[in-house]
């Protein structure tokens, strides 16, 4: 490439090539810039170049700069760089503007843009963070049955059913969840995803509402089985103690819990 710069030193293609090189494989954010930058001054609406400056603002921690070279991108090519919705709703979700993230991937799909894996799915979960439940629930199940055996969708929809306190439905997927994370863990013998265990913890939220001491404790053992330190474990134990009004071993299972995770906070 510095070969080709030499003889063709306004080459965009190859500016921008070396730009993400240094950016993704050499992590020199700082040198990557001046190459994007280059590209463009070779190309003003070269939309990798664009995508990829924007890219750096926003790994620089630069959001408003960042949103606006993917704003610049969707203008020049609105209806087939998909990335370009992504990153825009990346820096929505960036600066906890979750309504405006639903609204970019919303725009993507209206123009019949294949999102990647993860956006896709994120889609979904920033159903949930708008709280727009229902329409959650429509995507979650439709996902299920593209993928029914991820054991997150199953938590994620007993969640929507939670917050509308339909509570049946939210054990019945929370149960569901923790059984496919059982049988993963049967067949592989291998670490759990931490992300699986928030079906344990979710269905241990539902045990307290109901004041269910023996649901609880049976969540608590299931998670110790997985994760020893973990402390949500002990704090669901200190709920339970704290419901029964048995306020000396309450504290100590809170105290147990800080001590494993200080920042520990019931969500």
């Amino acid at each position: 490439l510095e070969e080709i710069l030499n003889k063709e030193p306004m080459n965009t293609e190859v500016l921008n090539t070396y730009g993400l090189i240094l950016m993704v494989y050499k992590k020199d954010l700082n040198g990557s810039k001046k190459y994007f930058e280059k590209a463009l001054q070779s190309n003003p609406s070269y939309i990798h170049s664009i995508n990829n400056l924007g890219v750096y603002y926003l790994n620089n921690n630069e959001p408003e700069k960042a949103k606006a070279e993917f704003k610049r991108l969707l203008v020049i090519e609105p209806f087939s760089y998909p990335d370009g919705y992504q990153n825009l709703a990346s820096v929505y979700v960036r600066i906890n503007n979750f309504q405006k993230a639903l609204s970019v991937l919303k725009d993507a799909r209206s123009k019949n843009l294949s999102l990647s894996n993860e956006w896709d799915h994120n889609y979904g979960w920033l159903l949930i963070l708008t709280k727009d439940y229902e329409s959650a629930i429509v995507w979650y199940k439709n996902k299920i049955n593209k993928e029914p055996n991820n054991n997150l969708l199953y938590n994620n929809l007993g969640l929507c059913f939670f917050r509308l306190s339909n509570f049946r439905e939210a054990e019945i997927n929370f149960n569901i969840a923790i059984r496919q994370v059982k049988n993963k863990l049967k067949k592989k013998k291998e670490k759990v995803d931490v992300r699986s265990l928030n079906a344990f913890y979710n269905l241990g939220r539902l045990a307290v509402t109901r004041k269910d001491h023996v649901l609880i404790k049976n969540i608590v053992d299931d998670i110790y089985k997985i994760q020893p330190e973990n402390a949500f474990a002990d704090y669901l134990l200190g709920v339970s103690c704290l419901q029964k009004n048995d306020f000396r071993s309450a504290i100590d299972y809170f105290e147990k819990a800080l001590k494993k995770d200080e920042m520990i906070r019931e969500v």
